[in-house]
């Protein structure tokens, strides 16, 4: 793996788990990289040009762009698939009287607890239906409610339990 690449691997990874922009420091800090600082900003504006790595402001970290997260998908991640997880993919998949979008759901919950993130399933009668409003509504300190439309007219929701110690704002974010 290239320094370029080691670079992209990293702030992706970081994203992932926070949902932060990424800088040369964290990536010092938090990982050890073993380069300086202006060392990893030159990859990091060498992937900002080549389509992988966006700013969201001049003095920003950066974060992954859609070619970057493509790259790091098929080049980059570890390949390992947890053994927990493949156990309780295949109960899902052996309950043999459960419909498509049964199955789509119990996925989608696993993926999200395993993940720690959201996973959300339109359906499977929903096909070239496009995602364009995610709203997220608090409804107690420890509960919100996201509601979701697409482009045609199908709206949806689904109440989480989240954390004291998460803000609603995060959530959004």
């Amino acid at each position: 793996m290239t320094r370029r690449e080691k670079v992209l691997k990293l702030i992706v990874e970081h994203f992932i788990k926070t949902a932060q922009p990424v800088s040369s420091q964290v990536l010092i800090d938090e990982y050890g990289m073993d380069y300086s600082s202006a060392t990893i900003r030159s990859e990091m504006f060498a992937l900002e040009n080549e389509g992988y790595l966006e700013k969201t402001h001049t003095s920003s970290g950066r974060i992954p762009s859609s070619l970057g997260y493509r790259y790091y998908i098929e080049h980059l991640r570890e390949r390992n698939v947890d053994e927990e997880f493949k156990y309780k993919m295949q109960q899902v998949l052996d309950k043999r009287i459960q419909s498509i979008d049964d199955i789509i759901q119990e996925s989608c919950e696993i993926l999200s607890e395993m993940t720690s993130l959201a996973s959300i399933s339109i359906g499977s009668n929903v096909s070239n239906e496009t995602l364009v409003s995610v709203q997220m509504i608090p409804i107690s300190e420890t509960s919100m409610t996201c509601v979701f439309v697409t482009d045609q007219g199908y709206v949806g929701n689904k109440t989480f339990v989240i954390s004291k110690d998460i803000k609603p704002s995060d959530i959004s974010q």
